[in-house]
């Protein structure tokens, strides 16, 4: 059994804190290895909450999902995206609300989206997906960005060796973005230069431009 979880063939046992947050009905499902399809039964549910945009409801299902099976990306990536990008856009829509409710609410969920990414990667440290999905999130102009967390996401996942090779340049124009860095965003971009597949662009101008903007500083 101990083989077959480390070809992760069969999911790893459930922690005692798992078992717990599961209850006794949950954990009776999780020791009779019927642990995938019951979490792939929920994520129907899941869809439900969604339509209905009943998100507290949904984090609660994409919890025990998660739970269930803590190795399936799938289920990661589409809770982030519902927890930090959909029910975030739908307050965003909400102008019957005040202003400042209006906002809380959209930090909330767009903070859960993150903290959702970052549990995901903590299970799968090799998702290159997740570390972009995070970083898309981070990278969001609309959505309180943090394009230090975007820079270092998008690094993290083309470090992988699995991640496309754009995403070294979503990396570069996030860094761009993140104010003081601009001596260190101009040696990775013309780090990037080097490549054939970098010569973009978007990567020229981007070089010309903060060579002339830090010899105008240094005037």
């Amino acid at each position: 059994a101990e083989d077959f979880r480390q070809a992760k063939l069969i999911e790893a046992k459930l922690d005692q804190s798992s078992r717990e947050k599961l209850g006794q009905r949950g954990a009776f499902i999780a020791l009779g290895g019927l642990r995938s399809l019951v979490a792939t039964w929920r994520s129907f549910i899941a869809l439900e909450h969604f339509a209905e945009a009943r998100w507290v409801d949904l984090e609660q299902e994409y919890d025990l999902i998660t739970t269930l099976t803590p190795h399936n990306e799938y289920h990661w990536t589409t809770g982030g995206w519902h927890i930090g990008t959909n029910a975030a856009g739908f307050y965003e829509r909400q102008q019957s609300m005040k202003p400042i409710q209006r906002e809380r609410m959209i930090r909330s969920y767009v903070n859960k989206g993150r903290k959702f990414y970052l549990d995901g990667i903590r299970h799968n440290p090799k998702s290159w997906e997740l570390m972009t999905r995070l970083a898309s999130l981070y990278d969001d102009p609309q959505r309180f960005p943090d394009y230090d967390g975007a820079t270092l996401w998008y690094r993290r996942a083309v470090e992988t060796g699995e991640a496309p090779g754009f995403f070294a340049r979503a990396a570069a124009y996030a860094m761009v973005r993140s104010p003081g860095r601009e001596e260190e965003a101009l040696d990775f971009l013309r780090e990037l230069w080097q490549s054939p597949q970098n010569r973009v662009p978007s990567i020229k101008v981007l070089i010309f431009v903060l060579q002339e903007k830090l010899a105008t500083a240094e005037n």
